[in-house]
C-alpha cells in the first residue's frame, strides 16, 4: 500500500524524518521514523499530547515485521519495542525503552 503523499513528506530527513536501524532477529533495515523524546509535548491535529515515554511514528509498511523486544537504533542510542500501536491503515506507532 502506498502512504498518503501528504503523511510522507512528514518522513523526510529535510522535514521531521530521523533516520532509525531497526533490527528484527537478525534482519537489519534502515527506517526514516518521527521520534519524540520522553517528556515531550506533541501536537497532533489540535491536540497536545505528553509522552511519557520515547516513542517512534513509522510507515507500518517499513515496522510490518516489527515485535516486542526488536531494537531500533537512533542517533547512537538503541532502543528497544515494548508495544506496537497502529494508529491507521498508512502509521504504527513503537514504544520504546531503554531497557528490554
Amino acid at each position: 500500500m502506498a502512504i498518503d503523499p501528504d503523511i510522507s513528506v512528514f518522513y523526510s530527513t529535510d522535514v521531521y524524518g530521523v533516520a532509525g536501524t531497526l533490527t528484527h532477529n537478525s534482519t537489519v533495515t534502515s527506517i526514516v521514523v518521527l521520534f519524540y523524546r520522553a517528556g515531550a509535548v506533541n501536537v497532533i491535529g489540535d491536540v497536545e499530547v505528553r509522552n511519557a515515554a520515547p516513542t517512534a511514528r513509522c510507515i507500518t509498511a517499513n515496522v510490518s515485521t516489527a515485535a516486542r523486544g526488536d531494537t531500533l537504533a537512533i542517533s547512537g542510542v538503541t532502543y528497544y519495542i515494548m508495544d506496537i500501536e497502529p494508529i491507521n491503515t498508512e502509521e504504527t506507532v513503537l514504544h520504546l525503552s531503554l531497557n528490554p
